[in-house]
């Protein structure tokens, strides 16, 4: 097993200088609290920019807490962070477009911060190790990497929104950046709707399909999946237990006098919300007089990027609302809005939160925000409302919040409101439902995840391809098949052994197909098997006569050769989802002329072959999605194939069906198997090693090799016949060769022991 390197814009420390002392200070935020855990407990390295001056005695302690400096000019770095991460990428995806500079000489600077990164990881990378790189502003990473370590296993996760693809192509270089992003094995991102909006861009901006969720690109695979980040939730439920906080709970308790306590919790960021809510506030004071004196607004917003303008004017802004807030509705010792501009340590972050009867977190967007799940892990007795923006990334997993829409002015003060008035069983109804879900999804097992899902790719996936002659892989093939005793062969049908047909019911095998599996299955020892996703009464129809195995619907039946029953070998699987699975398909069909259903007993499937191409595979894409975010609840597995999108039980496919069928068969000392398209990737991923797996058809594969049509592999399969066949006749021969007779034998002996005599041939017998 290789280490694991995190990789992040800034190390999760600040380094402190006192006299000769130098020592670190763990820095706060959702990034470090999500990974900080997996860096204390694994064998890993942390690799980040120091944000600030290095010499040997900072460098030196950093690496005994196996964190790794990258350097940085100034300038250069400035223009990474402010001008083109937190100037350009910060605000176009968080929406606002108005926000967005974009200066050719700041991503200049973007491209040689990543390059620098790149060459600090590639330097320390050991073959083996697990690079998983963090958000916006190392976008062109993976891909530098890629170059650097093409066998390496790379992960990116993206911590803010990724935005409508509408939105991204404004930015002139986001076809780079989608390049960029490529390199890696695993993108994760907070929500479906980001998964889904990278997806697009990927299809619109590059043309790229997304198949089950991935990418195909230089002959990798890249994997988009939605992991929502947790917290220490135990910590937070802990720690508000704690002397320290309580202490600091009973002076907060004393200063606010009895009234109800509403709380925001911000980076002092426009996306935020802060004004917008500050106004939803006033809008209640002002529609419902009784709560001017019965409740107290305490914003704490903590300050972030300073130097730039545009968050000195938001400052500004917040600061005058407040002003004007307090000057309205405030008495003598008495305001209705209390502000902290700084930052808090955690006990008085945890008072806060025990002391607030409504926590309100309304982002205009966020990628997942969360002071949500902070606020709900602190509240152990049950109590408090969450108000929750619709536009933050939590509110996916939040479903028992008061949801508000921030721009919403009137209907947030409503909501306000009401949480006010909750009584106390609806609140522990709520907070209950929700701590239990926050406790449930925490930050370790968040990384974990992502981490298994990393490894379950195993690096790079290549395309399967052979050295030194083309040709050279197919005389090895066919070698080791003429010499086999118990051989095995495995064969898809549609795009395999013949060619797609605009009708499936016109694909019927040819005689030239039919005679050469005839022949094949005449072959001592040897066992065939045709494994399809059609259904069982095609296969008998068109292979029935032929002395080999047939397995229907991707293995959902199996016909033994030599007999007229099928077996249903997944008869035990759960497909009450079939009728709904159906109307959805159906509601397709309307919308895309030329496409039809295929009913199987094992599932649906809804080809669109004879469509318009764009649009079949427009819609062909939109199904598949649809389907996958409908039924992701249901025991239900979608798969695009060529020019098809089929739902069947998540338990089935060719890659089960192949290890039900070695289990069956027995041991075999040659197999091949043969297929064309992401249902046979199954059957590629689950063969063991040493197996022919043959690809046919461009695309990437986890298949051995790769042939380029039908018609090519008939030919491998022929020749392959034609070195058994010479393999056996070879062997009749040397078995036919008449031997010595008995009478030359014994002519033979008599002038061994006259010319050596006996001791000599005792001798020689002993040799």
């Amino acid at each position: 097993m290789g280490r694991l390197i995190l990789v992040s814009n800034r190390l999760p420390v600040t380094l402190r200088r006192s006299g000769d002392e130098t020592t670190l200070v763990r820095s706060v935020g959702g990034l470090v609290a999500g990974l900080g855990p997996v860096h204390d407990s694994e064998d890993s390295l942390w690799i980040g920019s120091p944000g600030g001056e290095m010499d040997d005695i900072r460098r030196k302690t950093l690496e005994k807490h196996r964190l790794i400096p990258v350097p940085l000019p100034r300038e250069k770095a400035r223009r990474h962070y402010e001008g083109f991460s937190n100037g350009v990428l910060w605000p176009l995806f968080h929406y606002f477009l108005e926000s967005a500079n974009f200066d050719p000489q700041d991503f200049e600077a973007y491209r040689f911060v990543n390059q620098c990164f790149a060459d600090v990881i590639a330097n320390h990378a050991k073959p083996g190790d697990t690079i998983w790189v963090h958000d916006y502003h190392l976008m062109l990473l993976p891909s530098m990497l890629r170059q650097q370590l093409p066998n390496a296993r790379i992960g990116f996760f993206l911590h803010i929104p990724f935005p409508s693809s509408e939105v991204f192509r404004v930015l002139p270089v986001a076809e780079t950046i989608l390049e960029g992003l490529l390199g890696a094995d695993l993108i994760g991102v907070h929500t479906y709707d980001y998964s889904r909006h990278l997806g697009t861009a990927y299809r619109r901006m590059l043309g790229r399909e997304v198949d089950d969720d991935a990418i195909s690109w230089e002959g990798g695979r890249c994997h988009i999946r939605v992991f929502p980040l947790g917290i220490n939730a135990a910590h937070y439920a802990e720690l508000g237990q704690s002397p320290e906080v309580q202490r600091r709970l009973r002076s907060w308790t004393r200063r606010v006098a009895h009234r109800r306590v509403v709380l925001g919790v911000d980076r002092l960021d426009y996306s935020k919300g802060i004004p917008l809510r500050l106004e939803a506030y006033r809008r209640l004071l002002i529609s419902e007089p009784q709560w001017r004196k019965q409740v107290l607004f305490l914003q704490l917003a903590v300050p972030t990027r300073s130097g730039m303008p545009q968050y000195r004017r938001l400052r500004q802004q917040v600061e005058q609302k407040i002003s004007h807030i307090n000057g309205e509705f405030g008495d003598p010792g008495r305001m209705p809005v209390h502000y902290l501009y700084r930052s808090v340590p955690e006990q008085e972050l945890s008072a806060l939160y025990l002391l607030a009867d409504v926590a309100m977190v309304t982002p205009l967007r966020d990628g997942m925000n969360l002071v949500a799940k902070e606020y709900v892990a602190s509240r152990t007795d049950n109590t408090g409302v969450l108000v929750l923006s619709e536009f933050a990334g939590v509110a996916s997993e939040l479903g028992e919040a008061l949801s508000i829409n921030p721009w919403d002015l009137d209907g947030t003060a409503r909501t306000l409101s009401r949480a006010l008035s909750m009584d106390p069983e609806e609140q522990k109804e709520r907070m209950s439902a929700l701590r239990h879900r926050v406790l449930s999804k925490d930050a370790r097992q968040w990384s974990r995840a992502f981490l298994d899902t990393l490894s379950s790719f195993s690096g790079r996936s290549v395309s399967a391809s052979t050295s030194g002659s083309p040709r050279g892989w197919q005389a090895r093939l066919h070698r080791e098949f003429a010499a086999a005793r118990r051989p095995l062969i495995v064969l898809d049908y549609d795009g395999t052994l013949t060619g797609f047909a605009a009708e499936p019911g016109h694909a019927q095998p040819d005689t030239d197909l039919l005679v050469l599996l005839q022949k094949f299955s005449k072959v001592r020892g040897l066992e065939v098997v045709l494994l399809s996703g059609r259904d069982r009464d095609t296969l008998a129809q068109w292979f029935g006569h032929l002395n080999i195995h047939l397995m229907a619907e991707h293995g959902f039946f199996l016909r033994m050769r030599g007999k007229e029953e099928w077996n249903e070998i997944a008869s035990d699987f759960d497909h009450s989802w079939l009728p709904a699975v159906e109307e959805v398909m159906i509601s397709y069909l309307a919308r895309t002329p030329g496409s039809f259903i295929e009913r199987k007993h094992s599932g649906l499937a809804w080809h669109y072959r004879k469509a318009e191409p764009e649009l079949g595979r427009r819609q062909g894409l939109e199904l598949a999605h649809h389907l996958t975010e409908s039924f992701a609840n249901r025991p239900l597995r979608v798969l695009k194939g060529s020019c098809v999108v089929e739902a069947h039980h998540q338990g089935i496919g060719k890659g089960w069906a192949y290890r039900t069928l070695l289990h069956r068969l027995g041991k075999r000392d040659f197999v091949l198997a043969a297929g064309d398209d992401r249902t046979d990737e199954d059957m590629f991923r689950a063969v063991e090693s040493g197996v022919w797996s043959i690809k046919i058809g461009a695309g990437v594969t986890a298949a051995r090799v790769r042939l380029e049509s039908p018609e090519e592999l008939r030919t491998l399969l022929a020749l392959a016949l034609e070195a058994r066949s010479r393999n056996q006749e070879a062997s009749r021969t040397l078995t036919a060769v008449p031997g010595p007779s008995k009478a030359d034998r014994a002519k033979s002996a008599a002038v061994t022991r006259g010319s050596a005599g006996p001791r000599r041939s005792r001798t020689l017998g002993k040799r």
